[in-house]
Protein backbone atom coordinates (compact mmCIF):
# COMPACT_ATOMS: atom_id res chain seq x y z
CA UNK A 1 0.00 0.00 0.00
CA UNK A 2 1.28 3.07 -0.63
CA UNK A 3 2.24 6.30 1.49
CA UNK A 4 -1.22 8.18 0.60
CA UNK A 5 -3.28 4.73 0.41
CA UNK A 6 -2.07 4.46 4.25
CA UNK A 7 -3.13 8.16 5.53
CA UNK A 8 -6.54 7.65 3.80
CA UNK A 9 -7.68 4.08 5.33
CA UNK A 10 -6.30 5.82 8.64
CA UNK A 11 -8.08 8.75 8.34
CA UNK A 12 -11.51 7.23 7.48
CA UNK A 13 -10.97 4.86 9.85
CA UNK A 14 -10.68 8.04 12.44
CA UNK A 15 -14.02 9.14 10.72
CA UNK A 16 -12.18 11.80 9.01
CA UNK A 17 -12.71 13.18 5.44
CA UNK A 18 -9.63 13.38 3.58
CA UNK A 19 -8.49 13.68 -0.11
CA UNK A 20 -5.10 13.00 -0.83
CA UNK A 21 -3.03 15.22 -3.56
CA UNK A 22 -0.25 14.00 -5.27
CA UNK A 23 2.56 14.59 -4.31
CA UNK A 24 2.90 13.85 -0.65
CA UNK A 25 0.29 16.88 -0.34
CA UNK A 26 -2.62 15.37 1.90
CA UNK A 27 -5.95 17.89 2.32
CA UNK A 28 -8.25 16.81 5.14
CA UNK A 29 -11.15 18.12 7.43
CA UNK A 30 -11.93 18.45 11.06
CA UNK A 31 -14.21 20.17 13.87
CA UNK A 32 -13.37 20.06 17.53
CA UNK A 33 -16.74 20.06 18.24
CA UNK A 34 -20.19 18.78 17.24
CA UNK A 35 -21.61 22.37 17.52
CA UNK A 36 -18.64 24.10 14.79
CA UNK A 37 -18.46 23.52 10.95
CA UNK A 38 -15.32 21.70 10.27
CA UNK A 39 -12.32 23.55 9.33
CA UNK A 40 -9.82 22.41 6.09
CA UNK A 41 -6.16 22.01 6.25
CA UNK A 42 -3.73 20.57 3.93
CA UNK A 43 0.02 19.68 5.09
CA UNK A 44 2.94 17.58 3.84
CA UNK A 45 4.80 14.86 5.94
CA UNK A 46 8.29 15.02 6.77
CA UNK A 47 8.54 18.59 6.43
CA UNK A 48 8.43 22.02 8.79
CA UNK A 49 7.99 26.00 8.31
CA UNK A 50 11.68 27.20 10.05
CA UNK A 51 14.58 28.53 8.51
CA UNK A 52 16.13 26.10 11.08
CA UNK A 53 16.15 23.47 12.66
CA UNK A 54 12.95 22.85 14.11
CA UNK A 55 13.15 23.64 18.32
CA UNK A 56 12.49 19.90 19.42
CA UNK A 57 12.33 19.98 22.91
CA UNK A 58 10.89 23.41 23.22
CA UNK A 59 11.41 25.78 25.63
CA UNK A 60 8.24 25.80 26.28
CA UNK A 61 7.38 29.44 26.45
CA UNK A 62 3.50 30.95 26.86
CA UNK A 63 4.40 34.12 25.13
CA UNK A 64 5.24 34.92 21.27
CA UNK A 65 8.89 34.55 20.07
CA UNK A 66 10.71 36.39 17.13
CA UNK A 67 12.58 34.53 14.86
CA UNK A 68 15.50 35.79 12.90
CA UNK A 69 12.99 35.88 9.50
CA UNK A 70 11.18 38.12 11.57
CA UNK A 71 8.12 36.00 11.77
CA UNK A 72 6.56 35.48 14.90
CA UNK A 73 6.40 31.93 16.70
CA UNK A 74 3.45 30.60 18.54
CA UNK A 75 3.65 27.52 20.95
CA UNK A 76 1.14 25.30 22.12
CA UNK A 77 1.95 22.10 24.23
CA UNK A 78 0.57 18.93 24.85
CA UNK A 79 -0.77 18.48 21.25
CA UNK A 80 -0.63 15.55 20.28
CA UNK A 81 -2.73 15.11 16.63
CA UNK A 82 -1.89 17.34 13.75
CA UNK A 83 -6.24 17.98 13.63
CA UNK A 84 -5.98 19.43 17.17
CA UNK A 85 -2.67 21.71 16.01
CA UNK A 86 -4.95 22.74 12.94
CA UNK A 87 -7.99 24.06 15.45
CA UNK A 88 -5.29 25.76 17.37
CA UNK A 89 -3.88 27.36 14.33
CA UNK A 90 -6.93 29.18 12.89
CA UNK A 91 -8.99 29.96 16.34
CA UNK A 92 -5.73 31.78 17.01
CA UNK A 93 -5.88 33.63 13.62
CA UNK A 94 -2.59 32.20 12.25
CA UNK A 95 -2.90 30.08 9.31
CA UNK A 96 0.34 28.17 8.94
CA UNK A 97 1.78 25.43 11.09
CA UNK A 98 4.30 22.78 11.86
CA UNK A 99 3.18 20.17 13.78
CA UNK A 100 5.33 16.87 15.95
CA UNK A 101 3.28 14.16 17.37
CA UNK A 102 6.72 12.72 18.48
CA UNK A 103 6.97 15.94 21.04
CA UNK A 104 3.30 16.72 20.93
CA UNK A 105 3.94 20.24 20.11
CA UNK A 106 2.19 22.48 17.67
CA UNK A 107 3.92 25.23 16.31
CA UNK A 108 1.64 28.62 14.69
CA UNK A 109 3.63 30.72 12.21
CA UNK A 110 2.69 34.21 11.59
CA UNK A 111 5.01 35.55 8.83
CA UNK A 112 3.16 39.20 8.00
CA UNK A 113 5.40 41.09 9.93
CA UNK A 114 8.88 38.95 8.67
CA UNK A 115 11.39 40.22 6.79
CA UNK A 116 10.55 40.17 2.82
CA UNK A 117 7.30 38.88 3.13
CA UNK A 118 4.67 38.49 -0.16
CA UNK A 119 0.90 37.75 -0.89
CA UNK A 120 0.55 34.36 -1.92
CA UNK A 121 -2.34 32.39 -2.85
CA UNK A 122 -2.67 29.02 -1.06
CA UNK A 123 -3.46 25.84 -2.62
CA UNK A 124 -5.91 23.02 -1.07
CA UNK A 125 -8.06 20.29 -1.27
CA UNK A 126 -11.63 20.30 -3.03
CA UNK A 127 -14.01 22.57 -1.55
CA UNK A 128 -10.89 24.57 -0.17
CA UNK A 129 -12.30 28.53 0.02
CA UNK A 130 -9.62 29.46 -2.90
CA UNK A 131 -7.88 31.44 -3.61
CA UNK A 132 -6.66 32.78 -0.54
CA UNK A 133 -4.14 35.42 -0.46
CA UNK A 134 -1.67 34.82 2.79
CA UNK A 135 1.74 36.35 3.81
CA UNK A 136 4.41 34.38 3.48
CA UNK A 137 8.34 34.76 3.04
CA UNK A 138 9.93 35.07 0.33
CA UNK A 139 12.73 32.87 1.49
CA UNK A 140 10.50 29.90 0.97
CA UNK A 141 10.27 30.48 -2.54
CA UNK A 142 10.79 26.64 -4.20
CA UNK A 143 13.65 26.14 -6.52
CA UNK A 144 11.59 25.23 -9.31
CA UNK A 145 11.75 26.92 -12.78
CA UNK A 146 7.96 27.07 -14.15
CA UNK A 147 6.90 27.63 -17.33
CA UNK A 148 6.13 30.98 -18.17
CA UNK A 149 3.65 33.24 -19.75
CA UNK A 150 1.64 30.84 -21.82
CA UNK A 151 0.72 29.03 -18.62
CA UNK A 152 0.48 32.02 -16.36
CA UNK A 153 -3.12 31.02 -15.87
CA UNK A 154 -2.61 27.82 -14.53
CA UNK A 155 -0.57 28.71 -11.47
CA UNK A 156 -2.67 26.60 -9.25
CA UNK A 157 -2.62 23.84 -11.08
CA UNK A 158 1.08 23.96 -11.59
CA UNK A 159 1.95 24.09 -7.56
CA UNK A 160 -0.65 21.38 -7.12
CA UNK A 161 1.55 19.27 -9.17
CA UNK A 162 5.01 20.47 -7.56
CA UNK A 163 6.45 18.63 -4.20
CA UNK A 164 5.93 20.79 -1.60
CA UNK A 165 4.33 23.65 -2.91
CA UNK A 166 1.77 25.13 -0.79
CA UNK A 167 0.94 28.63 -2.60
CA UNK A 168 1.61 30.91 -5.30
CA UNK A 169 1.71 34.08 -7.05
CA UNK A 170 1.73 35.57 -10.71
CA UNK A 171 5.00 37.63 -10.91
CA UNK A 172 5.94 39.41 -14.17
CA UNK A 173 4.56 36.58 -16.81
CA UNK A 174 5.97 33.78 -13.96
CA UNK A 175 4.41 31.26 -11.28
CA UNK A 176 6.80 32.09 -8.40
CA UNK A 177 6.01 28.86 -5.84
CA UNK A 178 6.11 28.88 -2.30
CA UNK A 179 6.51 26.18 -0.26
CA UNK A 180 7.66 24.26 2.92
CA UNK A 181 11.40 23.11 4.72
CA UNK A 182 12.07 19.17 4.23
CA UNK A 183 12.38 17.81 7.94
CA UNK A 184 14.96 14.89 7.58
CA UNK A 185 14.09 13.81 10.58
CA UNK A 186 10.56 12.81 9.36
CA UNK A 187 9.51 14.15 12.98
CA UNK A 188 7.03 17.03 11.98
CA UNK A 189 4.48 17.77 9.32
CA UNK A 190 3.58 21.25 8.11
CA UNK A 191 0.22 22.32 7.30
CA UNK A 192 -1.77 25.10 6.11
CA UNK A 193 -5.46 26.33 6.25
CA UNK A 194 -7.56 26.73 3.92
CA UNK A 195 -10.69 27.26 5.21
CA UNK A 196 -10.92 28.60 8.64
CA UNK A 197 -13.23 27.23 11.62
CA UNK A 198 -15.85 29.63 12.76
CA UNK A 199 -16.65 29.24 16.18
CA UNK A 200 -19.53 31.87 15.85
CA UNK A 201 -21.82 30.31 13.94
CA UNK A 202 -24.94 32.11 14.41
CA UNK A 203 -27.69 29.38 15.12
CA UNK A 204 -31.83 30.46 15.31
CA UNK A 205 -31.96 28.71 19.12
CA UNK A 206 -34.13 29.98 21.85
CA UNK A 207 -33.26 32.00 24.54
CA UNK A 208 -33.01 30.31 27.84
CA UNK A 209 -35.76 31.41 30.32
CA UNK A 210 -34.85 31.76 33.86
CA UNK A 211 -38.43 30.87 35.05
CA UNK A 212 -38.21 27.43 33.08
CA UNK A 213 -35.62 25.99 35.62
CA UNK A 214 -36.68 23.91 38.55
CA UNK A 215 -32.95 24.01 39.84
CA UNK A 216 -29.94 25.97 40.38
CA UNK A 217 -26.50 24.82 40.71
CA UNK A 218 -23.84 27.32 41.93
CA UNK A 219 -20.30 26.73 41.44
CA UNK A 220 -18.08 29.22 42.81
CA UNK A 221 -14.44 29.95 42.85
CA UNK A 222 -11.68 31.76 43.51
CA UNK A 223 -10.46 32.09 39.87
CA UNK A 224 -11.73 32.37 36.64
CA UNK A 225 -10.58 29.17 35.11
CA UNK A 226 -11.05 27.20 38.36
CA UNK A 227 -14.39 25.63 37.55
CA UNK A 228 -13.34 24.11 33.94
CA UNK A 229 -10.16 22.39 35.74
CA UNK A 230 -11.43 20.97 38.51
CA UNK A 231 -15.44 20.75 38.42
CA UNK A 232 -15.96 20.10 35.01
CA UNK A 233 -17.27 16.52 35.44
CA UNK A 234 -20.16 17.71 37.74
CA UNK A 235 -21.01 20.83 35.41
CA UNK A 236 -21.08 19.50 32.31
CA UNK A 237 -24.44 17.61 33.92
CA UNK A 238 -25.44 20.95 35.24
CA UNK A 239 -25.26 22.17 31.89
CA UNK A 240 -26.92 19.19 29.54
CA UNK A 241 -29.55 19.45 32.19
CA UNK A 242 -32.28 22.13 30.23
CA UNK A 243 -34.07 22.11 33.62
CA UNK A 244 -30.67 23.34 35.58
CA UNK A 245 -29.90 26.87 35.80
CA UNK A 246 -26.27 27.13 36.31
CA UNK A 247 -23.98 30.21 37.78
CA UNK A 248 -20.84 30.55 38.13
CA UNK A 249 -19.68 33.14 40.70
CA UNK A 250 -15.66 34.14 40.40
CA UNK A 251 -14.74 36.01 43.86
CA UNK A 252 -11.32 37.38 42.70
CA UNK A 253 -9.99 39.25 39.68
CA UNK A 254 -7.71 36.79 38.89
CA UNK A 255 -5.57 39.44 38.25
CA UNK A 256 -2.00 38.20 40.19
CA UNK A 257 -0.73 41.54 39.79
CA UNK A 258 -0.81 42.56 36.60
CA UNK A 259 -3.37 45.27 36.17
CA UNK A 260 -6.56 45.55 34.45
CA UNK A 261 -5.48 43.76 31.00
CA UNK A 262 -5.45 40.30 32.87
CA UNK A 263 -8.46 40.05 34.39
CA UNK A 264 -10.11 41.63 31.70
CA UNK A 265 -8.71 38.51 29.26
CA UNK A 266 -9.42 35.92 31.99
CA UNK A 267 -13.10 37.15 31.77
CA UNK A 268 -13.05 36.88 28.18
CA UNK A 269 -11.82 33.76 28.50
CA UNK A 270 -14.63 32.44 31.48
CA UNK A 271 -17.52 33.75 28.81
CA UNK A 272 -16.10 31.74 25.99
CA UNK A 273 -15.50 28.94 27.83
CA UNK A 274 -19.65 29.09 28.39
CA UNK A 275 -20.66 29.28 25.02
CA UNK A 276 -18.30 26.74 24.11
CA UNK A 277 -20.71 24.23 26.39
CA UNK A 278 -23.84 25.70 25.95
CA UNK A 279 -23.15 25.47 22.17
CA UNK A 280 -22.09 21.75 22.47
CA UNK A 281 -25.73 20.78 23.76
CA UNK A 282 -27.29 23.22 21.46
CA UNK A 283 -30.69 24.10 23.09
CA UNK A 284 -30.20 27.68 23.40
CA UNK A 285 -28.90 30.63 22.36
CA UNK A 286 -24.92 31.27 23.45
CA UNK A 287 -24.84 35.03 22.46
CA UNK A 288 -24.16 36.92 26.25
CA UNK A 289 -26.37 38.58 27.11
CA UNK A 290 -24.94 41.76 30.08
CA UNK A 291 -26.18 42.64 33.12
CA UNK A 292 -25.48 44.85 36.18
CA UNK A 293 -27.22 43.62 39.28
CA UNK A 294 -26.92 46.02 42.58
CA UNK A 295 -26.64 43.96 46.21
CA UNK A 296 -27.50 46.53 48.87
CA UNK A 297 -25.53 45.48 52.53
CA UNK A 298 -26.55 46.11 55.88
CA UNK A 299 -24.34 49.30 56.06
CA UNK A 300 -25.83 50.82 53.98
CA UNK A 301 -23.62 50.24 50.70
CA UNK A 302 -24.77 49.05 47.18
CA UNK A 303 -22.36 46.73 45.44
CA UNK A 304 -22.72 46.44 42.13
CA UNK A 305 -21.92 43.39 40.36
CA UNK A 306 -21.51 42.23 36.47
CA UNK A 307 -23.35 39.43 34.83
CA UNK A 308 -22.82 37.74 31.45
CA UNK A 309 -26.31 35.25 30.87
CA UNK A 310 -25.01 32.75 28.71
CA UNK A 311 -27.77 30.40 27.73
CA UNK A 312 -28.71 28.42 30.77
CA UNK A 313 -25.49 30.10 32.59
CA UNK A 314 -24.48 32.73 34.46
CA UNK A 315 -21.18 34.53 35.28
CA UNK A 316 -21.01 36.22 38.05
CA UNK A 317 -17.67 38.33 37.99
CA UNK A 318 -16.90 40.21 41.53
CA UNK A 319 -13.64 41.58 40.29
CA UNK A 320 -11.66 41.95 43.47
CA UNK A 321 -8.06 41.86 43.15
CA UNK A 322 -6.29 39.11 44.65
CA UNK A 323 -4.16 41.00 47.21
CA UNK A 324 -7.70 42.64 48.28
CA UNK A 325 -9.48 39.28 48.56
CA UNK A 326 -6.93 38.00 51.25
CA UNK A 327 -6.95 41.33 53.25
CA UNK A 328 -10.76 41.35 52.96
CA UNK A 329 -10.81 37.60 54.90
CA UNK A 330 -7.89 39.21 57.24
CA UNK A 331 -10.25 41.98 57.84
CA UNK A 332 -6.82 44.01 57.39
CA UNK A 333 -8.92 47.10 55.37
CA UNK A 334 -11.59 47.91 53.22
CA UNK A 335 -11.29 46.66 49.33
CA UNK A 336 -12.67 48.25 46.35
CA UNK A 337 -13.00 45.78 43.22
CA UNK A 338 -11.43 46.76 40.26
CA UNK A 339 -14.27 47.51 38.24
CA UNK A 340 -15.89 49.40 41.04
CA UNK A 341 -13.30 51.08 42.63
CA UNK A 342 -15.57 54.32 44.16
CA UNK A 343 -17.50 51.63 45.52
CA UNK A 344 -15.47 49.26 48.50
CA UNK A 345 -16.32 46.04 50.52
CA UNK A 346 -15.96 47.47 53.94
CA UNK A 347 -14.71 43.91 55.27
CA UNK A 348 -15.59 39.79 55.02
CA UNK A 349 -18.77 40.29 56.38
CA UNK A 350 -19.92 43.24 53.62
CA UNK A 351 -18.26 40.74 51.01
CA UNK A 352 -20.15 37.72 52.51
CA UNK A 353 -23.98 39.67 52.26
CA UNK A 354 -22.93 40.39 48.68
CA UNK A 355 -22.73 37.26 47.53
CA UNK A 356 -25.54 36.05 49.49
CA UNK A 357 -27.40 38.50 48.00
CA UNK A 358 -26.45 37.13 44.30
CA UNK A 359 -27.08 33.62 45.39
CA UNK A 360 -30.69 34.62 46.78
CA UNK A 361 -31.07 36.40 43.59
CA UNK A 362 -30.11 33.43 41.36
CA UNK A 363 -32.07 30.77 43.76
CA UNK A 364 -35.14 32.93 44.26
CA UNK A 365 -38.30 30.61 44.04
CA UNK A 366 -35.97 27.20 44.04
CA UNK A 367 -36.92 24.51 45.38
CA UNK A 368 -33.56 22.36 44.90
CA UNK A 369 -30.28 24.47 45.35
CA UNK A 370 -27.10 22.84 45.07
CA UNK A 371 -23.49 24.67 45.76
CA UNK A 372 -19.72 23.79 44.48
CA UNK A 373 -17.22 25.41 45.74
CA UNK A 374 -13.09 24.58 46.63
CA UNK A 375 -12.18 22.87 50.02
CA UNK A 376 -10.45 24.18 52.46
CA UNK A 377 -10.55 21.79 55.09
CA UNK A 378 -8.06 19.38 53.71
CA UNK A 379 -5.70 21.77 51.83
CA UNK A 380 -2.55 23.79 53.03
CA UNK A 381 -0.58 26.29 51.49
CA UNK A 382 1.90 23.64 50.53
CA UNK A 383 -0.46 21.44 47.89
CA UNK A 384 -2.86 24.30 47.24
CA UNK A 385 -3.53 27.82 46.34
CA UNK A 386 -4.55 30.08 49.59
CA UNK A 387 -7.40 31.84 48.01
CA UNK A 388 -8.67 28.93 46.82
CA UNK A 389 -9.19 27.69 50.57
CA UNK A 390 -10.09 31.63 51.38
CA UNK A 391 -12.89 31.06 49.05
CA UNK A 392 -14.23 27.93 49.60
CA UNK A 393 -14.27 28.97 53.51
CA UNK A 394 -16.06 32.17 52.53
CA UNK A 395 -19.04 29.96 50.41
CA UNK A 396 -19.04 27.52 53.71
CA UNK A 397 -20.01 30.58 56.02
CA UNK A 398 -22.97 31.85 53.72
CA UNK A 399 -24.73 28.74 53.26
CA UNK A 400 -23.91 27.68 56.95
CA UNK A 401 -25.35 31.21 58.28
CA UNK A 402 -28.24 31.31 56.10
CA UNK A 403 -31.37 30.17 58.09
CA UNK A 404 -32.85 28.32 55.12
CA UNK A 405 -30.23 27.06 53.27
CA UNK A 406 -27.82 25.37 56.17
CA UNK A 407 -30.58 22.85 56.28
CA UNK A 408 -31.54 21.99 52.62
CA UNK A 409 -28.91 22.71 50.37
CA UNK A 410 -26.03 20.10 48.93
CA UNK A 411 -22.78 21.28 49.28
CA UNK A 412 -20.10 19.50 47.52
CA UNK A 413 -16.30 20.48 48.06
CA UNK A 414 -13.93 19.97 45.18
CA UNK A 415 -10.07 19.59 45.50
CA UNK A 416 -7.68 21.40 43.15
CA UNK A 417 -4.21 21.42 42.76
CA UNK A 418 -3.77 18.19 45.16
CA UNK A 419 -5.09 15.81 42.94
CA UNK A 420 -4.42 17.76 39.30
CA UNK A 421 -1.45 15.15 37.89
CA UNK A 422 -3.57 12.24 39.30
CA UNK A 423 -5.03 9.83 37.17
CA UNK A 424 -7.43 11.10 34.42
CA UNK A 425 -11.26 10.48 35.47
CA UNK A 426 -13.07 12.78 33.19
CA UNK A 427 -15.42 10.85 30.99
CA UNK A 428 -16.17 11.11 27.53
CA UNK A 429 -17.81 13.39 26.60
CA UNK A 430 -16.91 16.45 29.00
CA UNK A 431 -13.18 15.43 28.47
CA UNK A 432 -13.39 16.41 24.93
CA UNK A 433 -15.63 19.46 25.13
CA UNK A 434 -13.54 20.52 28.15
CA UNK A 435 -10.83 20.23 25.69
CA UNK A 436 -12.43 22.98 23.27
CA UNK A 437 -13.79 24.95 25.70
CA UNK A 438 -9.78 25.46 26.83
CA UNK A 439 -9.19 25.87 23.20
CA UNK A 440 -12.01 28.68 22.96
CA UNK A 441 -10.71 30.37 26.73
CA UNK A 442 -7.18 30.71 24.72
CA UNK A 443 -9.00 32.29 21.93
CA UNK A 444 -10.64 34.43 23.93
CA UNK A 445 -7.52 35.77 26.12
CA UNK A 446 -5.26 35.60 22.52
CA UNK A 447 -7.62 38.51 21.20
CA UNK A 448 -6.93 40.42 24.20
CA UNK A 449 -3.11 39.82 24.03
CA UNK A 450 -2.37 38.48 21.12
CA UNK A 451 1.55 37.07 22.09
CA UNK A 452 0.15 35.07 25.09
CA UNK A 453 -1.08 31.14 24.32
CA UNK A 454 -2.75 30.37 27.81
CA UNK A 455 -3.88 26.65 25.79
CA UNK A 456 -0.40 25.43 27.35
CA UNK A 457 -1.19 27.06 30.52
CA UNK A 458 -2.64 24.53 32.67
CA UNK A 459 -3.48 22.42 29.66
CA UNK A 460 -1.90 18.93 31.51
CA UNK A 461 -3.78 19.13 33.95
CA UNK A 462 -7.17 18.65 32.23
CA UNK A 463 -9.36 16.05 32.20
CA UNK A 464 -9.73 15.22 36.20
CA UNK A 465 -12.40 16.27 38.91
CA UNK A 466 -11.82 15.04 42.35
CA UNK A 467 -14.26 15.34 45.13
CA UNK A 468 -13.10 16.03 48.60
CA UNK A 469 -16.64 15.56 50.00
CA UNK A 470 -20.68 15.95 49.97
CA UNK A 471 -22.53 17.47 52.95
CA UNK A 472 -26.17 17.84 52.90
CA UNK A 473 -26.05 15.00 49.38
CA UNK A 474 -29.46 13.98 50.05
CA UNK A 475 -31.96 16.48 47.93
CA UNK A 476 -34.08 18.61 50.22
CA UNK A 477 -36.79 21.12 49.23
CA UNK A 478 -35.49 25.10 49.94
CA UNK A 479 -38.91 26.10 49.98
Amino acid sequence: MNHNAVLITLALACGVAVVAQSPGRVSTSYSPDRSVPALDYSYIPNAHWFHRPPPYPSNKSLFAEQELDGSILHQFYNVSTTNECAALTTLHGLTFFTHSSTYALCHGHDFSNGSHVVDANLVGGEGSILPQRQSILSSFQLDISPPKSTQIDNCEQICQSQHGCASYRRHESVCDLYGLTPNKRNESVAGWITKPINSAVTRNLPAFEPTSASRVHFYIVAHEDDAILFMSSMFHQSIEDPSTKVVFIYTTAGDAGFGDWWWQAREAGAIAASQAWVEHFGRFSAEPMVETVQIATSNGTIHRIRSFHVGNVVNYFFSIDERGFDALNAERHPVAPMDDRAVPYSGRDDLKQTLAGVMALESNGMASIQVNTQTFLNATDADDHPLHRENGQLVRDVVDDHPTWRSCVTRCYFFDYQHWLDDVNLPSPARQVQRYAWMRLSQAIFQHKPDLIFWSNHLMNLGRTYIDRIDHATELSCL
